[in-house]
């Protein structure tokens, strides 16, 4: 049964991305990473990510091979790997996603079956994560698990071991086997070499060894750490002194933003429709029943799902305020814990003999499964993304010297539409830091020479189209300065400056 909606669902998943795979802000750093590794490239990424902390001049000598620091290689690797059967990035990007979100939703079952009963509530979990209620249903798109594997983004492939080291974990309390402590601790080491937050279910896990294990449980943890961290080591250690890249993240103080991750599991519970008040208060009394359960119950699963969520946005949010204030408060960054809080939930309600909680247990998931369908549908209807709409200004690049230097306020857009390296013209406000940037205009100067040293071009769009570029990037307005520049072409959206 757990095959058949996990097949299901990877159907589903294609018919949602019929049009095209989904981009969010990071997918054309992906994307564009997995064709440089098939073009030969090495791990490098075409754009410049409007994370980078890169000025002008160092951006542009990488000439569209830009270390991957920021970001953890394995998603983009794993693209390039099925690319290389015949089919292009996205298309494989697709295939994945699909893919993942059939294994995952089985993952997911077999860990609901260690706190649930029979195959009825496993099977509610399965359909919960698959088009559960989100916090984002009123203001567009939901990021249940169906839009989000839609997407080429890593989450789908995190989820993927993160769910497989929960499961080995769990195994491993049970049997006392070692080899499962191994298998959960590579697994562990696979999501972090995916996403740097999995650094949380690498402390889950050593936590859970010394707390629930047998025998030589300090060994053991030893051992699960190493091999937990392992994988993130050796590609910094690459990333840095192979391909020259910075570090991934410098430090950097910042406020948190901390509060909407409340909202987050309000969204899970169906209670966006809510007054304020009522949702944060089912919200409290929907903790403290887990926690009492996990406290009194002394059920492992239990206390390592009850764990893992509370260090995973204790990581995000240390993340935010410290390292990158770009981190996202979302549903995008949070949906790893959407399968893992149901079973939590569920879980908890199951271990009470009571006729009426039983009878929640089964009641909770249908309700929920029944307010989020309206927007599952809208998912299913009309896909994730149409093809993009060919702007002029993306059109006119077409016209441009095939390896001609492009700086520009939306790269990965450009790479998205026209397959074009480019790096970015400077910010305003540094995105991993939340500051002003303090060399703005000095950084100007530097892309203006660069641009004229090397005969390149400024492509800046400029129509509502560009979104947060057009705040966060410098504008056409601030080239207006410099005399050596001018407009080789205007068009409805966007303009483009060439030295004179």
């Amino acid at each position: 049964m757990f095959a058949v909606i996990g097949i299901a669902a990877a159907i589903l998943c294609l018919v949602v991305t019929r049009h095209r795979v989904g981009f969010d802000t990071d997918s054309g750093v992906y994307l564009g990473t997995a064709q440089n590794i098939i073009d030969g490239r090495g791990v490098t990424s075409p754009v410049q990510a409007f994370t980078s902390e890169s000025g002008p001049r160092e951006a542009a000598s990488f000439h569209g091979a830009v270390p991957l620091t920021h970001y953890p290689p394995l998603y983009p690797l794993s693209l390039a790997a099925v690319a290389r059967i015949g089919v292009d990035v996205e298309l494989a990007a697709r295939l994945i996603g699909a893919l993942l979100l059939g294994l995952n939703l089985v993952l997911l079952a077999l860990l609901a079956r260690t706190v649930l009963p029979g195959l009825v509530g496993p099977c509610a979990v399965m359909l919960l994560a698959l088009v559960g209620p989100v916090s984002g249903v009123d203001v567009g798109l939901p990021h249940s698990w169906l839009y989000q594997h839609g997407f080429a983004m890593s989450e789908s492939m995190f989820i993927a071991f993160s769910l497989g080291t929960l499961v080995a974990l769990e195994r491993y309390v049970v049997t006392k086997q070692a080899r499962l402590c191994w298998i959960a601790g590579a697994l562990a080491g696979f999501a972090t070499a995916t996403r740097y937050v999995g650094i949380a279910l690498v402390v889950t896990g050593l936590i859970t060894v010394l707390a629930f294990g047998s025998g030589r449980r300090l060994s053991r943890a030893v051992t699960f750490g190493a091999l937990g961290v392992m994988p993130i080591a050796v590609w910094t250690l690459i990333s840095r002194l192979v391909l020259g890249g910075r570090a991934p993240r410098t430090f950097h103080l910042s406020n948190p933003h901390a509060a909407g991750i409340f909202g987050l599991f309000e969204g899970w519970l169906g209670l966006t429709s809510l007054a304020p008040l009522a949702r944060h208060v089912v919200l409290a009394g929907v903790i403290v029943l887990v926690a009492v359960v996990v406290i009194g119950e002394r059920r492992p699963l239990l206390r390592v799902l009850a764990i893992y969520p509370l260090l995973y946005g204790l990581a995000v949010i240390a993340t935010r305020m410290f390292l990158d204030a770009s981190t996202s408060m979302d549903d995008r960054v949070f949906s790893p814990l959407q399968g893992p809080f149901y079973v939590l939930l569920l879980g908890a309600l199951a271990t009470r003999k009571a006729t009426a909680t039983r009878a929640l247990t089964f009641a909770v998931p249908i309700v929920l499964v029944v307010v989020a369908l309206p927007a599952a549908w809208r998912v299913v209807d009309h896909g994730i993304l149409s093809a993009p709409p060919a702007e002029e200004t993306f059109a006119a690049t077409n016209d441009l010297p095939p390896d001609a230097i492009i700086a520009t306020n939306v790269p990965t857009r450009l790479w998205e539409v026209n397959g074009r390296w480019s790096i970015n013209v400077p910010v305003r406000t540094i995105a991993v830091s939340g500051k002003v940037n303090g060399h703005f205009d000095a950084q100007l100067q530097e892309l203006v020479d660069v641009v004229t040293e090397q005969h390149g071009y400024i492509v800046l769009l400029g129509s509502p189209k560009a979104g947060l570029a057009a705040l966060l990037f410098a504008t056409e307005h601030d080239f207006e300065r410099f005399g050596s520049l001018r407009v080789a072409r205007r068009t409805n959206d966007g303009v483009i400056l060439v030295p004179r």
